[in-house]
């Protein structure tokens, strides 16, 4: 659980050092943030308890999505963020990933993305899918036509997934807004 922002241990993964290093410098100012340049690295070096992985998706020898995959299987409990250049293509509603940020990133939107990614780690498991998947679903909706998304496989089961947790997230914000100590 995160007690501020500021509380976490943030992994970067990108191959291209100068970009690393930059991003290591803007969130070691706030997190306890730590790099690898490879997937190999990575993959040995993510320790168990991190919170937040920011992962570049072209990476060589192995790319972001089979690192995805690793570490879900590895790591109980973390936010794994896509940081890449790489556009989405309409797999994104299968990858497992919390985020999927667009490089360039300026120093302020990533610490921003940063501490609203590790927020979510205080949130239930339902609720945290959820968020994950509707920004998936956001950004794929923004690049592509309804009748191409209509005709995609993993769309509609992104889809049926995000209808199925409404109902929970509906729950869930039921019991929060009967806490009065929450002030909703």
């Amino acid at each position: 659980m995160k007690d501020s922002p500021g509380d976490g241990a943030v992994h970067i993964v990108e191959d291209n050092e100068r970009i690393a290093d930059m991003y290591q410098k803007w969130l070691s100012s706030t997190y306890d943030a730590v790099v690898s340049y490879t997937a190999e690295d990575a993959l040995e070096e993510i320790a168990d308890d991190v919170d937040l992985v920011l992962l570049d998706r072209d990476l060589p020898n192995k790319n972001g999505d089979e690192i995805v995959d690793d570490l879900r299987e590895s790591i109980d409990d973390c936010v794994i963020a896509m940081l890449t250049a790489t556009s989405p293509s309409t797999d994104l509603a299968s990858l497992d990933v919390d985020d999927y940020i667009r490089k360039p990133v300026p120093e302020e939107k990533l610490l921003s993305e940063a501490d609203d990614l590790l927020q979510r780690l205080d949130y239930d498991d339902d609720l945290r899918e959820y968020l994950a998947l509707a920004r998936r679903a956001e950004l794929l909706e923004r690049k592509y036509s309804e009748r191409m998304l209509d005709d995609d496989d993993q769309y509609a089961e992104l889809m049926e997934r995000l209808e199925d947790l409404h109902g929970e997230v509906d729950l869930i914000q039921l019991s929060l807004s009967e806490r009065p100590e929450l002030d909703l």
